[in-house]
C-alpha cells in the first residue's frame, strides 16, 4: 500500500528497552536520535510479582502464559523507556505479527526492525508505531497520557548522562551536602540536585573507600540504584498521602565519570531557605510545636510500620514549612539506604522491617529528642 498521512491525535511515541537488552540501550539510544528527535528518558521498574500483570496491561491482552513467557525473555528488572517525537511522519497499513492490520509509521517500523537485529531477538525492544499504542503503554507505564507526563518531565529540566557529565567536567555544579559515602550537588538553572559517590581520593576511611570503589559502576550494589529501586516499589504500593514524603521526581543517571547517580527535586522550605532535620527544628522549637513534632513522628512511625517501609536512617528525617501543610510543616525524607550491607539480608522480611524501624525510631527520640515516644499502639510492640 502506498505511503500516505492519517489523522493523527500526535506524533509522540515511546520504545522500550526491556532488562535482557540493557548493555545495548547506548546503541537504541542512538539510532532512534539519527532519525527522530529525542524528547525524555527515564527508567520503569515493575515488581517481581506485578510483572507480567503490568505486561498484559501494557501491551493490552490477556494470556497468563504468553507474559510468564515474555517475562523470562526479556527480564523483569529495570528497563528503560525513550520518548521520541518524528517530525516527518510516513504512515502506511501493516499486518502484525498476531494477523491484525495496524496503520503504523514506517519510519518507527524501520527503526524497531534495526534495534530488534541489534538485540538478537525481537522480545528484547518494543516501540509504540501509532498514537493509540503510545496513549495506551504510557497509561501502563505513567498512569497518564504521554502528554501530560511530558510536560511534567520538561517543567523539571531533567538532564540527560550526557549533560551531567558535561556540568561535573566543567565544575558548574554547587556541592550542597556530604556523607560518607555520597555526596550531592545542586543543577544550575533547575530545582533540581544529582547525587552520587564521593571522589575516593576525599575518603579518609580506607573500608568506605574500597566500597566506593566497588560499588560506584556496580548497578546491583550501587546505593543510588538500590535507592531508585526501592523508590519505584515504593512509588506503586504507597497511598500518595505517605509517598509525598519522599521526593515528587527521581530519575537514575550513569555518568562515567561518576558511575550510577540519582536526580531528584531539591526540597526547599517555602521562603525558599533550606529545610533542616527534625533534631534541630525541635530543639530550638516551643513546647506546643515541640509537641506536635511529636505527634506526627508518632503518625510516620504507624505508617512506615503498617507498610513496612525500610528506613532506618532516621536522624535524615528533614521539617519543611509550608502554608499547604495543615499545621504549616511537614516532614520530608531525601535520603534512605533500604538495603543491608550485611552478607545475609533480611531487609525483604516484613517482620523483621518492622521491628528494626520501630527500634530505630525509639532510639532517635531518645538520644536526638531526649522523649520517648508514646500514644501508638504500634510503637510499643
Amino acid at each position: 500500500m502506498e505511503a500516505s498521512v492519517a489523522p493523527q491525535a500526535h506524533n509522540i511515541f515511546l520504545a522500550v528497552v526491556w532488562e535482557k537488552a540493557r548493555a545495548l540501550e547506548t546503541q537504541f539510544t542512538a539510532e532512534i536520535a539519527k532519525h527522530f528527535t529525542l524528547l525524555a528518558e527515564t527508567e520503569v521498574y515493575w515488581t517481581y510479582r506485578e510483572f507480567t500483570r503490568k505486561l498484559a496491561e501494557f501491551y493490552g491482552w490477556e494470556d497468563a502464559f504468553c507474559w510468564w513467557n515474555k517475562a523470562r525473555k526479556v527480564g523483569r528488572g529495570p528497563f528503560k523507556v525513550i520518548v521520541f517525537e518524528d517530525p516527518t511522519p510516513e504512515w502506511r497499513m501493516f499486518t502484525s505479527q498476531h494477523g491484525r492490520e495496524v496503520f503504523s509509521n514506517v519510519r518507527v517500523e524501520n527503526v524497531k526492525r534495526i534495534c530488534r537485529k541489534l538485540s538478537g531477538h525481537s522480545n528484547r525492544f518494543h516501540s509504540a508505531v501509532n498514537a493509540e499504542e503510545t496513549e495506551m503503554e504510557a497509561q501502563a507505564l505513567f498512569g497518564k497520557n504521554i502528554k501530560a507526563w511530558l510536560a511534567e518531565y520538561v517543567a523539571w529540566k531533567i538532564p540527560s548522562s550526557e549533560q551531567l557529565e558535561s556540568l561535573f567536567a566543567s565544575g558548574n555544579l554547587k556541592l550542597i551536602g556530604e556523607g560518607g559515602r555520597r555526596a550531592c550537588y545542586a543543577i544550575p538553572g533547575t530545582q533540581l540536585c544529582v547525587k552520587c559517590y564521593r571522589d575516593e581520593a576525599t575518603c579518609t576511611n580506607a573500608t568506605i573507600k574500597r566500597e566506593i570503589a566497588r560499588c560506584r559502576h556496580n548497578e546491583a550494589r550501587n546505593t543510588n540504584c538500590q535507592e531508585f529501586r526501592y523508590y519505584l516499589a515504593l512509588s506503586r504500593r504507597l497511598p500518595a498521602e505517605i509517598l509525598k514524603i519522599f521526593p515528587e521526581v527521581m530519575e537514575r543517571r550513569y555518568v562515567r565519570s561518576k558511575g550510577w547517580c540519582i536526580v531528584e527535586n531539591l526540597i526547599q522550605n517555602e521562603d525558599g531557605s533550606n529545610v533542616e532535620s527534625l533534631t534541630s527544628v525541635f530543639h530550638a522549637a516551643q513546647p506546643p510545636m515541640r509537641e506536635a513534632l511529636i505527634q506526627d513522628l508518632c503518625t510516620l512511625g504507624e505508617a512506615f510500620f503498617t507498610h513496612a517501609v525500610r528506613f532506618y536512617d532516621t536522624q535524615n528525617i528533614l521539617v519543611q514549612t509550608t502554608s499547604s501543610a495543615p499545621k504549616g510543616h511537614r516532614f520530608r525524607i531525601i535520603d534512605f539506604e533500604p538495603a543491608d550491607r550485611t552478607l545475609i539480608s533480611f531487609s525483604r522480611i516484613p517482620g523483621f522491617v518492622r521491628h528494626k524501624m520501630v527500634r530505630r525510631l525509639k532510639r532517635y527520640a531518645l538520644k536526638q529528642l531526649d522523649v520517648a515516644l508514646k500514644g501508638t499502639r504500634k510503637l510499643h510492640v
